[in-house]
């Protein structure tokens, strides 16, 4: 048979070697990751690099039957216990669990009225939260308003002493005249009233006199009428008048 001079179209040695390398090497990691495991192997005897000892199959069934050894131990041992005489409690135990009954039915109970107790106390102190937060609330509006008041104070004092400073630097600075203003004033007040009484004196004689006038002449017009009937009857001497 011809033999080629390309290995990869011989279909021979070379995919035997491939084949088998392929093998040796997954053999390789399986024995390593066993050692990692179990503890090193021996290696081959004559210095080679192949691996002998224990295979994967060999590892696997001696697996097998050291898990086929532990559940047929569990088996005698679940067997030997199912065989063991039972022990009756004694009157000591029946009378401890007796009042240990009688003892959680209590305590039962107890917890229901102690349940009933703190739902209630929570109910009342949530009450009281709501109380103190709605205290606190408007003790934190009287604070706000305090302290707007405060601040506006605070502003009015600053306003007048800025007035205050103001006055008195226009005082000083115009010292002489303002006692002199003053002088004035009270001497032309003085005037001013004199002339006002007086102006009122002569008015209140003026309507004086123009009343009394006023009531002379409807006096005399009355006493005309009554005593000549009309005042169309009444005529006067023109001429004889003229002459005297």
């Amino acid at each position: 048979m011809p033999k080629f001079s390309n290995p990869h179209r011989s279909g021979g040695r070379y995919e035997k070697n491939h084949r088998y390398h392929h093998h040796n090497s997954n053999e390789k990691k399986f024995r390593e990751g066993r050692d990692k495991r179990q503890g090193q192997m021996e290696k081959s005897r004559g210095g080679g690099t192949e691996w002998h000892g224990e295979t994967k199959n060999e590892f696997n069934a001696r697996l097998r039957k050291q898990i086929a050894e532990e559940e047929r131990l569990a088996a005698m041992t679940a067997r030997t216990i199912s065989l063991l005489p039972v022990e009756r409690p004694s009157s000591v135990q029946i009378q401890w669990r007796a009042e240990l009954a009688s003892r959680k039915s209590e305590f039962k109970d107890r917890f229901s009225s102690i349940n009933a107790e703190l739902a209630a106390k929570k109910k009342a102190l949530a009450a009281a939260t709501l109380e103190v937060k709605s205290a606190t609330a408007k003790q934190d509006h009287a604070l706000r308003e305090f302290e707007y008041v405060m601040k506006r104070k605070i502003k009015l004092e600053d306003d007048f002493h800025d007035v205050s400073a103001e006055l008195r630097r226009i005082d000083a600075r115009f010292t002489g005249i303002g006692a002199a203003d003053f002088g004035k004033d009270a001497e032309n007040s003085g005037v001013t009233e004199s002339n006002e009484k007086e102006s009122r004196g002569k008015e209140g004689t003026q309507e004086k006199d123009v009343e009394e006038l006023n009531n002379k002449d409807s006096a005399a017009t009355e006493g005309i009428q009554e005593r000549d009937g009309t005042m169309d009857e009444f005529e006067i001497d023109l001429d004889a008048d003229a002459d005297a």
